[in-house]
């Protein structure tokens, strides 16, 4: 009920106060770690509502979920032998009361009245858990709580008013809540001489809320006990049954009725409920309770799988096996959006033994007639069952159900407030379809953070390599400037030169030095014209290129010029069945040797370089509502066993004039590798480290078409600068 309240967009305190307030063992370990060194708090805190607003709601959120899992998995032994249906409704009553009383009164302290009477039982609790037989024992034979006191004092030594006095001690409340816990039974001649009005208020209530001392008490005590009228006492009294038995209704809890024959409330036993018919259904209340605290710590067990997954296909089989425990349903699979493509992308655990199609097909965005695109675009969940009735499915739909293996299919959305992200498809049978129904609230929650996980891992993962382009964009743009600053002054000064050169003797001293002067400037004339090939994307043909073929040539004539020589060994692996890629042929030459010389001049003592081709597994996907296929991607890898890349040059490693090379290196060859790729529609990721070496990986499509350049960054205009 806790975490329902707490879910809720706007939570309600007060409602939240009433549901922890009445559950004795939760109020009790709230207030005890609001007291410890953990919290360290300057003042104290005696009331359930200054706690939460303290703690904040999601701390009480997590506090109630631990507790409750404690409390559910180690209260097995007064479960089967305790009535805590009983229990409950007697502190209960005695907490509602006492806290009206205490506010009739005048008492500052009516929160603390409130929790006294809460706890003034918990003493039995603490002896049922730890002598249980023993305990169970007492409590058959006590037929009063006075003789329950002697029995207890005679076997233990002690009695549960005193445990309970102790306990409260232990958790430092204050002196007035456990001295009223510690006097509960006394009596009433000696409870009016207790320093605190809160012991004469609980010891009060206590007798009020028990149906045993009722019928032979003193009204005249009592209200002498509490200062308050009789006539002011009936009204409370009834407003506190009212308040219990709403709250127990709330809670699930069966109603409280006095049985013939029954004792002692103060006993709480089972044998005294009454019928067989009152104990199944407080077991079934039990086991469904049990069920409610195991689920929850299940989702919070799946979301924390989530939030610390590493990877993407991490994250999917996290949620995969948290939802099949959770939901109960065999087989689940995923399909993400992709955006570039405008498809529905599919993935599911590779334990399935279906998981190779399920990672081959792809549906269409635009095929509106799907379940899966309208549970994305309705943001809504959808199931097959419903569709059934009303028409036929679509196609892509009844292909899923029958991989599926199952009558129907769950379809739940998981997306953000500004994009889809895909959608959890679920195989359901009929008979538990309902429970998928009953649970959609849960289950969309779990499917949007879901959403957030995927996300931001897809982020992660690609922002490193976003910002490194629009670094080189902006350097880019940047160089064109540059070059246009750099070559007017180079005319001048070459004509200038030249113009200097005829007027004198061809062996004058001068010619020398002006020939010094025209390298330099042919120097700084060949740094432009490297500018110019990143600053200027050329026209790129676009052909279907043999990249096997290609590439085995180019590492031929380059192993025998400067590879062999240096000592550096090569080698190109093709993977079987390699296809022919539509690109820029010119292209994949330019970054082949740019990789080659940038590991040539790393690897001064030589080494080894290994280049291999192969499929991107599961890039190409059957488009199994429009009938045909996705071309699918191929991987180019650059592996050598050099030094590796420091962090300095990591962090910009596709920027111009980013080298820890000395000498003439220019630190563009990178950079001019980066625009290339880019501009064939590929991507290029790189993982180096100081004891392996420099990995490069390229992402290509196996047919794309050239990019269309802007007016202003078309190649006339470019030159025209």
């Amino acid at each position: 009920k806790i975490l329902e309240v707490c879910n809720c967009d706007e939570t309600d305190i007060e409602e939240l106060v009433g549901i922890i307030s009445s559950d004795a063992l939760l109020s009790a370990r709230l207030m005890q770690i609001m007291s410890s060194a953990w919290v360290n708090l300057n003042k104290e805190i005696q009331s359930v509502e200054s706690a939460i607003i303290y703690l904040g709601i999601e701390s009480i959120k997590n506090l109630v979920l631990s507790i409750s899992v404690v409390q559910v998995f180690s209260s097995e032994k007064i479960l089967r032998q305790f009535n805590m249906n009983a229990f409950w409704h007697h502190s209960f009553r005695c907490a509602l009361l006492a806290k009206k009383i205490a506010r009739r009164s005048g008492l500052a302290s009516h929160d603390e009245a409130f929790l006294a009477g809460l706890m003034h039982d918990i003493g039995k609790l603490v002896l049922m858990v730890n002598y249980p037989l023993d305990y169970q024992e007492i409590l058959e034979k006590a037929s009063s709580d006075h003789d329950l006191e002697e029995r207890e004092k005679r076997h233990f030594n002690f009695t549960h008013a005193q445990v309970g006095g102790w306990l409260c001690q232990k958790w430092n409340f204050s002196p007035m809540i456990s001295d009223a816990v510690l006097y509960v039974n006394d009596s009433i001649d000696r409870a009016r001489y207790a320093l605190f009005p809160l012991v004469k208020i609980i010891n009060a209530v206590n007798r009020l809320c028990s149906p045993e001392t009722l019928e032979s008490l003193d009204h005249d005590q009592i209200t002498d006990l509490v200062s308050i009228d009789q006539s002011e006492l009936d009204p409370l009294m009834t407003q506190v049954a009212c308040e219990v038995e709403a709250m127990a209704d709330s809670l699930g809890l069966k109603p409280h009725g006095q049985p013939d024959g029954f004792r002692s409330p103060a006993l709480y036993r089972l044998a005294a409920s009454g019928s067989k018919a009152d104990d199944i259904a407080l077991e079934l209340i039990q086991d469904s309770l049990k069920s409610r605290v195991k689920e929850h710590a299940l989702i919070y067990g799946t979301i924390e799988t989530l939030l610390q997954a590493e990877d993407l296909p991490a994250l999917l089989n996290a949620l995969d096996v948290g939802l099949k425990i959770i939901v109960r349903v065999s087989t689940i699979f995923f399909f993400l959006h992709d955006s570039d493509s405008n498809m529905l992308t599919g993935f599911c655990n590779d334990r399935e033994k279906i998981s190779r199609i399920i990672n081959s097909i792809a549906i269409s965005f635009d095929n509106k007639e799907s379940l899966l695109v309208n549970a994305i675009i309705s943001r809504i969940p959808l199931n097959s069952l419903n569709v059934r009735d009303q028409g036929r499915l679509a196609i892509p739909d009844a292909q899923i159900i029958r991989l599926l293996g199952c009558e129907a299919m769950f379809c739940l959305p998981m997306y953000l407030p500004d994009k889809p992200v895909g959608v959890v498809v679920m195989g359901v049978d009929t008979d538990i379809a309902p429970d998928l129904i009953k649970n959609t609230e849960m289950l969309s929650m779990l499917a949007r953070l879901a959403a957030f996980s995927i996300d931001h891992r897809q982020y992660r993962s690609g922002h490193g390599n976003f910002v490194k382009r629009e670094r080189a964009e902006a350097a880019s743009d940047s160089i064109r400037k540059v070059i246009h600053e750099i070559n007017n002054p180079l005319l001048i000064i070459t004509s200038y030169l030249k113009r200097l050169s005829l007027k004198l003797p061809e062996r004058h001293p001068a010619q020398k030095e002006l020939s010094v002067i025209e390298e330099e400037i042919d120097r700084i004339g060949g740094l432009v014209k490297e500018l110019s090939s990143i600053s200027k994307p050329p026209v790129r043909q676009f052909e279907w290129v043999d990249l096997s073929g290609l590439f085995k040539n180019i590492l031929d004539m380059v192993k025998k010029s400067i590879l062999v020589p240096k000592g550096i060994e090569a080698d190109l692996s093709v993977e079987p069945g390699f296809p022919k890629v539509k690109t820029d042929k010119n292209a994949l030459k330019q970054i082949l040797i740019n990789l080659l010389k940038n590991a040539y001049e790393a690897m001064s003592k030589g080494g080894s370089i290994h280049i291999s081709l192969k499929k991107v597994p599961g890039s190409v996907k059957i488009m199994i509502d429009e009938r045909k296929r996705t071309t699918g991607k191929v991987e180019i890898i650059f592996r050598d066993n050099g030094p590796g890349i420091s962090d300095e040059i990591m962090k910009r490693l596709f920027e111009p004039y980013n080298s820890s090379k000395k000498g003439n290196n220019s630190g563009l060859g990178l950079s001019i590798v980066n625009a290339i790729v880019k501009d064939i529609n590929g991507t290029i990721e790189c993982n180096t480290n100081k004891n392996f070496g420099t990995e490069f990986k390229i992402i290509l499509p196996i047919s794309s078409s050239p990019k269309v350049l802007k007016e202003q960054d078309s190649p006339t205009s470019q030159i025209s600068d």
